[in-house]
């Protein structure tokens, strides 16, 4: 073959393959967009199956709004029979009458307080959250599509191949309408120190014991350290005698009465221990008292920890050759239970140099605090909020390709600029990642992050889990004049810790995992 045409023929190849790469990049965004539109159909699905057992539990009740009623049921039937693409305003239009349905519920008292309907309550607000995060998955889909079908010049096979842009999904005029709901103010976190004393004033009374414990130290200690001075001077003194022939006579009495001051010092000493360890278990009793009552379903055991196993299950932080935790602080607000604790985790490595000696060098894996809380919504795969130090220190390309090379997981892109720039989140499933990310929860995580450098989040098993790095210590000692001011300086160490269940507003939907 001669120069030329091989040539053409390596250009017709690398023009081939160009359109067999480009062609398979747009079949794979079209069945990404496809199997995204199959997931919001199943959600709108469930919000239909909801319909008979609504109507089958408040038709009885519910005279005055039988016309409703009718209608939510004309609706699903209509819904059935209809094309796809009648199918999302029925189910938008479904969606408000069950809204209107559950807002008359609160006239019929039997109906409030009917466990059924609190139950379809609760499931209607689970689909509502799952179809938001299924549209959100959805148009990320189609974004990706229709950017790769208008762009040149991919756009020329994507015209001769009939791929054609999608639409997005957008919310209907009535729904942009729709004010925001008008949720109770919430409960302190935590009660106040004068509230504590008063659910047990026997806090007083240990309190009293505490500090006459460390009243009680300071003249033993001044009393062991002279006592111990002189003992040794005279025994000293009476050593010195023991040399002088004249003088062997003399020293008895040094000696003996060094010994006694030692003896005597000896015992004051083991006072003091006894006075420092009955002070710290008076403290020790007050903390846990006050934990307890601060805190619904309060506890605090300051030798249990979280355990390493659920650190490593997170998928946050490796694991480290030396682990410690400990100060297990537990409660529950609202619906919500939660625990958090001090973690320590380092890489321990020995250096030997040349003659012999070993210097052991320490690596912080994490160090700060942990923070579990039950999420109480539906998911099963496992999705990571970590710094995206990436992106800031290479660019958005770079970090981009650096941040999908690594084997952390799938890089799921967000819809939240702010929190785009702040973290990079990964996940097993895109559509769950958008599921428990939703826009007012990337909102406070971003906040959360401006106070605390480095936080890191994950979502597993039903629970969120956030990595606080270099956090303040908790309930330790502090200089306290009274009783309720010790107990309001503990609270105040375990605070930012316990009102991130509110922080996050975990408590203001209710979920069900039933």
């Amino acid at each position: 073959m001669s120069p030329p045409l091989a040539w053409l023929a390596a250009i017709a190849a690398l023009v081939l393959l160009w359109l067999l790469l480009v062609y398979n990049t747009l079949v794979t965004k079209r069945n990404a967009v496809n199997n995204a539109e199959s997931g919001v159909d199943v959600q709108l699905k469930k919000r239909f199956d909801l319909i008979p057992n609504l109507v089958a539990a408040v038709k009885g009740y519910m005279t005055h709004e039988r016309a409703l009623l009718e209608r939510l049921t004309a609706i699903r039937a209509e819904a059935l029979a209809a094309p796809p693409a009648r199918c999302a305003p029925l189910s938008d239009e479904a969606a408000r009458a069950m809204e209107t349905v559950f807002a008359a519920v609160e006239a019929y008292p039997d109906l409030k307080a009917s466990a059924g309907v609190l139950h379809l309550q609760r499931s209607l607000a689970e689909i509502e959250e799952q179809l938001a995060a299924a549209r959100r998955f959805f148009n990320a889909a189609v974004t990706s599509y229709n950017d790769t079908v208008q762009s040149f010049p991919a756009s020329l096979v994507a015209g001769a191949f009939g791929f054609a842009p999608r639409t997005w999904l957008s919310a209907d005029a009535a729904e942009r309408r729709r004010p925001d709901a008008d949720f109770p103010r919430p409960c302190p976190p935590m009660r106040t120190a004068r509230e504590v004393l008063s659910a047990d004033p026997s806090l007083e009374a240990l309190f009293a014991e505490m500090r006459a414990a460390e009243e009680a130290r300071a003249p033993l200690g001044c009393t062991a350290a002279a006592a111990s001075l002189f003992a040794v001077l005279l025994l000293f003194g009476s050593c010195s005698a023991l040399f002088d022939k004249n003088g062997a006579t003399a020293a008895i009495v040094p000696a003996v009465a060094g010994i006694g001051l030692a003896i005597f010092a000896v015992t004051r000493l083991f006072r003091l221990s006894t006075q420092s360890d009955r002070a710290a278990a008076c403290f020790g009793r007050f903390v846990r008292r006050t934990v307890e009552l601060a805190l619904d379903e309060g506890q605090y055991l300051p030798g249990a920890g979280i355990p390493e196993s659920v650190i490593l299950a997170s998928g946050l932080y490796p694991s480290g050759d030396e682990y410690d935790s400990g100060d297990l602080v537990g409660g529950k607000e609202g619906s919500t239970s939660f625990h958090f604790a001090r973690v320590l985790s380092e890489n321990v490595e020995i250096e030997t140099d040349s003659d012999g000696n070993e210097t052991e060098n320490r690596t912080t894996v994490f160090s700060g605090v942990w923070f579990i809380a039950d999420f109480n919504k539906h998911f099963h795969s496992r999705t990571r909020v970590v710094p995206d130090t990436a992106e800031r220190l290479f660019g958005k390309r770079l970090g981009r390709w650096m941040q999908n090379a690594g084997n952390r997981g799938k890089l799921v892109e967000l819809e939240s600029p702010e929190f785009e720039r702040m973290f990079a989140v990964y996940s097993d499933s895109q559509q769950d990642a958008r599921y428990v990310l939703s826009p007012a929860l990337m909102d406070r995580l971003t906040q959360l992050g401006c106070k605390h450098r480095g936080l890191r989040a994950a979502f597993h098993d039903g629970c969120i889990a956030l990595a606080l790095p270099d956090a303040p210590a908790y309930l330790r000692k502090t200089s306290a004049s009274t009783a309720e001011a010790l107990a309001a300086a503990l609270l105040r160490s375990i605070s930012p810790y316990v009102s991130l269940v509110s922080s996050l507003d975990l408590n203001t939907r209710i979920w069900t995992k039933e």
